[in-house]
C-alpha cells in the first residue's frame, strides 16, 4: 500500500480569526512512521505529520488548543497520540480509541450486573410469595382413569359437529362377486317361437 498525503503542504491564513481560547476539537497526528508504526489493519498509510507540524498549523489557523483524536491508521496503539499530547506543553488533550471502546464495555457490564441484581431480587420475592409445594409420590398400583365417551348432543355441539362412529364392516355381495359363465349355444339350434304362435 502506497503512502498518501492527507494534509496541505502550504496552508494559507484564514480570513476568519477565531476568538481567544478557541479549540481545534478534532485533529490527528500521523507517525512519524519510523517511531510510531501504523497498524497492520490500516486502510490508508499517510505521510508523516507529527506533533510539530500539527502545532505549527494550530498557530497558523489561530487556535489556542487541540483535541488530538486517535487516527484509525494507528489502530488501538495510542503511542503517537500520547506523544503529541506530551509535546503540546499542556495545550492538547486526546481521544483514545482503546479507552473509548473499553468504556463502552464497562458501561454494558455495569448495566448487565444491575439487571441481574434486579432479577435476583424479584425472583426472591416471588419465591417468598409462592413457596414451592411438595409433590405427592405417584401410586404405582393405581388404576388409570377410564376414558368416558360422551354421546353426541346437537344442543351442545350443533348439528354440524363431527360424530365418531364405528368403522363399518363391509362384505362383498355374492351376487356380484362371481360372474356366471355364458351358456354355450349350438350353431345349428333353431330359435324357440313364443307360446302364442305354437299351433296345437
Amino acid at each position: 500500500m502506497s503512502r498518501i498525503t492527507s494534509w496541505h503542504s502550504n496552508p494559507s491564513v484564514p480570513r476568519f480569526t477565531p476568538p481567544p481560547g478557541a479549540v481545534d476539537a478534532h485533529c490527528h497526528v500521523f507517525g512519524p512512521m519510523a517511531e510510531f508504526p501504523f497498524s497492520a489493519k490500516a486502510k490508508y498509510l499517510p505521510e508523516d505529520a507529527g506533533p510539530d507540524m500539527l502545532f505549527a498549523l494550530r498557530d497558523l489557523l489561530g487556535f489556542s488548543r487541540n483535541v488530538i483524536v486517535q487516527a484509525s491508521c494507528h489502530g488501538t496503539d495510542n503511542a503517537a497520540t500520547l506523544n503529541g499530547i506530551a509535546k503540546s506543553n499542556g495545550k492538547a488533550r486526546g481521544v483514545a480509541r482503546q479507552f473509548r471502546s473499553g468504556l463502552d464495555s464497562m458501561v454494558r457490564e455495569a448495566e448487565l450486573a444491575e439487571l441481574e441484581k434486579q432479577w435476583a431480587a424479584e425472583n426472591e420475592r416471588i419465591m417468598r410469595q409462592y413457596p414451592p409445594q411438595p409433590l405427592a409420590a405417584p401410586d404405582a398400583h393405581a388404576t388409570p382413569p377410564a376414558i368416558e365417551h360422551q354421546p353426541h348432543d346437537p344442543a351442545l355441539h350443533g348439528d354440524d359437529a363431527p360424530v365418531m362412529t364405528p368403522k363399518p364392516d363391509i362384505h362383498p355381495d355374492p351376487a356380484t362377486a362371481e360372474v356366471a359363465a355364458p351358456t354355450p349355444v349350438a350353431a345349428d339350434a333353431k330359435p324357440v317361437p313364443p307360446a302364442s304362435e305354437v299351433q296345437p
